[in-house]
């Protein structure tokens, strides 16, 4: 007797995929501008094939701005992304929590430079040391009073060609290239919360155990046609 494994075999591993995802949305509950991940993967049309295409997708839907009162904080609301310089060129991300170096340059927890339209976002005063930061709503960098940059705001025709760097930084494919946008919604002593919404995913992780299960009962059902196919033989 010929048993073909294959589909189930598939479906469990685009389930354990799943699992991973949705475990990670959830450990990234509190990780300001975190967006959520998913995969999808069209059953109808293709059943469990073993060549059936699973496509990961990033929901780039924007999460809740939370006050936090500290100035180095800033949130987007509305579209586009802070602009980074990184050892990898650059990156973007919705993650709005900057410090101030060493060297009066703001930058993220990983040490890449915020970028405004004319380079890396200097904020040292004119005695040399880092003078008052104010950020207005165009994104444009006050310091100490006195306009020194603008922050730059780069927008994607399709969010889906930027690939995830870690839970935070994108970087986009190759040939794809942003624009700089005008944004008004720039908010400073704010963050952005993640998109994720806890109960959902959940819901969707109860979901995904049921099917996980349902997939293992066939492969037990699958075991026992075959011992049971077996011992008939033993006995012919």
């Amino acid at each position: 007797m010929d048993l073909d494994l294959s589909a189930v075999v598939k479906a469990s591993n685009v389930l354990l995929a799943k699992n991973d995802m949705i475990s990670n949305n959830l450990a990234n509950i509190n990780t300001s501008g975190f967006k959520r991940d998913d995969i999808v993967f069209d059953v109808l049309e293709q059943g469990y094939q073993e060549d059936m295409s699973v496509d990961q997708y990033t929901d780039f839907d924007q999460g809740d701005l939370k006050s936090t009162g500290n100035l180095m904080d800033f949130a987007i609301s509305g579209e586009g992304f802070f602009t980074l310089e990184s050892d990898q060129g650059q990156v973007f991300t919705r993650n709005g929590h900057f410090s101030i170096s060493e060297e009066g340059m703001i930058e993220d927890s990983f040490g890449n430079q915020l970028l405004g339209s004319s380079g890396p976002v200097e904020v040292l005063g004119q005695n040399g040391v880092p003078g008052e930061v104010r950020i207005t709503e165009k994104g444009e960098v006050m310091v100490d009073g006195d306009i020194v940059n603008k922050i730059l705001i780069t927008d994607f025709q399709d969010k889906h060609d930027l690939e995830k760097i870690g839970n935070n930084l994108f970087k986009p494919n190759e040939g794809v290239t942003g624009e700089a946008i005008e944004s008004t919604g720039i908010v400073q002593g704010f963050l952005e919360t993640s998109n994720i919404n806890p109960v959902s995913e959940m819901v969707n992780l109860i979901d995904m155990h049921r099917q996980f299960e349902a997939t293992q009962k066939v492969m037990r059902t699958f075991d026992q046609i075959a011992e049971d196919a077996i011992n008939e033989v033993g006995n012919g």
